[in-house]
This record gives C-alpha cells, sequence and structure tokens, in this order.
C-alpha cells in the first residue's frame, strides 16, 4: 500500500474541505433564493375573549387580520355565533399592514356557543378561527 507524503495528505485536506464549503454555499444558495409563499395571519387577542357571558350581553372580542401578500389586498369578514352569520366586514390592507378589528355581537342563545370569524381574501382563500363561550341563562 502506497503512503502519500505530507504534501499530498494536505492537498487531499484542502480539496476536501473547499468541496464541502462549496456544497454548504451551494446548498444556502438554493434555500435562500426560494421565492416566499405569500399568506395571511388571522388571530385574536386572547386577552378580549371572555369564557362566560349571560343571554342578552354583547360580547365584545378583537381578532387581527395581517397581510403578507405581497400587494394590496381586499378582505371580507363575517362574524358568526352558534352557525348563525350575525355581522360582515370588508378591510383593505397593504402589504406588511396589521388591522386591529374589535367587534361585538349579541348573544341570544344558552349554552355552549362557538364564535367563529371567517376571512376571505380577492383570490377566495378562505380563513376561519374560532373561539367557545358558555352562555347562560
Amino acid at each position: 500500500m502506497e503512503e502519500f507524503s505530507k504534501q499530498e495528505n494536505l492537498f487531499f485536506v484542502a480539496l476536501a474541505s473547499a468541496m464541502i464549503i462549496v456544497s454548504l454555499v451551494l446548498v444556502a444558495l438554493l434555500l435562500l433564493s426560494r421565492p416566499i409563499e405569500p399568506y395571511n395571519e388571522l388571530y385574536f387577542d386572547l386577552d378580549s375573549i371572555q369564557e362566560k357571558a349571560l343571554v342578552g350581553d354583547e360580547l365584545p372580542f378583537t381578532f387581527f387580520v395581517e397581510n403578507h401578500e405581497d400587494r394590496q389586498m381586499d378582505y371580507t369578514y363575517s362574524v358568526l355565533v352558534g352557525g348563525e352569520e350575525l355581522k360582515q366586514g370588508e378591510l383593505s390592507l397593504a402589504d406588511g399592514e396589521q388591522r386591529e378589528v374589535n367587534e361585538k355581537v349579541l348573544l341570544s342563545s344558552a349554552g355552549e356557543q362557538k364564535v367563529e370569524v371567517k376571512l376571505e381574501n380577492a383570490f377566495q382563500d378562505k380563513y376561519s378561527i374560532f373561539f367557545w363561550i358558555d352562555v347562560g341563562e
């Protein structure tokens, strides 16, 4: 078996290191050059959500919409309680803009009720969030 000189060993180590570095750089470039997928954010302000209320109460809550679509977007939203649509609204947000929406709905039925916000953008992409509230008499 032939032994390599110190110079040859150093050359192979340098060559292997260079190949690893080039590979890492290429992988990083591929990962960084991928376009970012546009998206929206829809979420509640958890501090605004009550766990219990009474029939006839107005239930206030807050939700946020953030636009990350790389363009101006128009949205429509609806608020449902127990599956019944009680409110509708429209928003227009610039790219990167966040909007706080304060809503109130009248609770007309007792029992555990699902409070849902549905959001739709101009491309008819649909988003939905909800919470449950215990409504007493």
